[in-house]
């Protein structure tokens, strides 16, 4: 009966790193698409929730559920457009500050200015670049970071004692 116990733990701590390693995996391959398919089943979900709203006659919550899942369906893609274009002001505002700050330590080393040109360049890229091949580049680097730690915690789990 332990035994059974043991494996229902392990089987439950492997579930996450599984979830993580699939949606890894969605985002190499779907890139970008992998948003636009996100953004038609959160939209999806709430008009359900606002019909389901409706129904128990909670009328206040489910037109706001309905509008919400509407509005992301038909306008999730120019919310994606404006969150990269504000994420990539700041990181070129911080990148810049960065860049002054290191710049103004007459002690700064050189190698303290890789990070801040990095962020700058990504920034700038985001802010002037073409959005979908930028957030496609962004999307394939953070599947690759979700199938890694997926691995890693797996061997966590399989490896504990």
């Amino acid at each position: 009966m332990a035994k059974k116990h043991s494996s229902n733990s392990i089987l439950n701590q492997l579930l996450l790193p599984i979830v993580m390693f699939v949606a890894g995996c969605l985002l190499i391959y779907f890139k970008s698409g992998m948003l636009n398919i996100a953004l038609y089943v959160i939209g999806a979900l709430l008009i359900v929730a606002g019909i389901v709203h409706l129904v128990k006659k909670n009328v206040l919550s489910g037109i706001i559920n309905l509008v919400l899942g509407i509005a992301v369906i038909l306008i999730g893609g120019l919310l994606i457009d404006i969150a990269v274009l504000i994420i990539g002001i700041i990181l070129l505002v911080y990148g810049i500050y960065s860049i002054i700050k290191v710049v103004v330590k007459s002690k700064s080393k050189i190698a303290s200015l890789i990070s801040p040109i990095v962020i700058t360049v990504v920034g700038a890229l985001l802010v002037f670049g073409k959005f979908s091949s930028m957030l496609d580049i962004i999307l394939i680097i953070c599947g690759v970071c979700l199938i890694v730690y997926a691995i890693y915690q797996t061997i966590l789990v399989l490896t504990k004692k």
